[in-house]
């Protein structure tokens, strides 16, 4: 996803990044449906947000920026889902009924969750990673809006990737009551401390 992003001013080329993208998902979407719709809605819509900025030498309005966003959300799911019943029709194992079990069963799990309170170690892990997304969205926020980092730099968008990803894997901690379902979300809010914590802002600066 960060080389889709470097890729940002060039006409066209981001769609070759999106195919490997694309494959993975469908790969993941075989043998963990949560996992794959979660990291699914937050590249769609990665891409779609990351199109919607006023990228330089393209000179798009917004009407075309916005199409453009969606169509390479599109793309990376049309790609997604001919790996993903490619691989079912191929792979003789594969039910489908166990591959629809796997995107329903957590909408049951999540209409009996009980958040854990701040009182122990496993609450504040829990609610750690949300804490380092907002603080590094605020941060971002801030970087933006004194002109030390520009929202139409791939470098702004880098960032916004893992605040979104950070919150969107965060989903799977509901799913149950113990460290290893805090993993994902704690290793992914894990790489926004730098953000938080750099004081060295000089290597934000971009000339226009």
């Amino acid at each position: 996803m960060f080389i889709y992003y470097d890729k940002m001013s060039i006409k066209n080329s981001t769609y070759i990044g999106i195919i490997p993208m694309g494959i993975c998902l469908g790969l993941l979407g075989v043998v963990r449906q949560d996992m794959f719709i979660y990291m699914w809605g937050l590249f769609f819509w990665a891409m779609f947000w990351a199109g919607m900025a006023d990228v330089e030498r393209l000179g798009l309005t917004l009407l075309n920026r916005a199409i453009k966003g969606l169509k390479q959300g599109a793309f990376l799911t049309l790609i997604m889902l001919l790996i993903f019943f490619f691989v079912c029709l191929i792979y003789p194992y594969i039910i489908l009924e166990n591959v629809l079990e796997g995107i329903i069963t957590p909408l049951y799990i999540y209409n009996k969750i009980n958040l854990p309170l701040p009182i122990n170690i496993y609450g504040i892990l829990f609610y750690l990673p949300v804490l380092l997304a907002i603080m590094s969205l605020i941060l971002l926020i801030y970087k933006n809006r004194k002109h030390i980092i520009r929202a139409n730099t791939p470098l702004f968008w880098k960032q916004m990737l893992v605040i979104n990803l950070t919150l969107n894997i965060f989903n799977y901690s509901l799913l149950g009551d113990s460290i290893p379902y805090l993993v994902p979300s704690i290793l992914f809010s894990s790489l926004t401390i730098f953000n938080i914590f750099n004081r060295n802002t000089t290597q934000y600066t971009q000339k226009k």
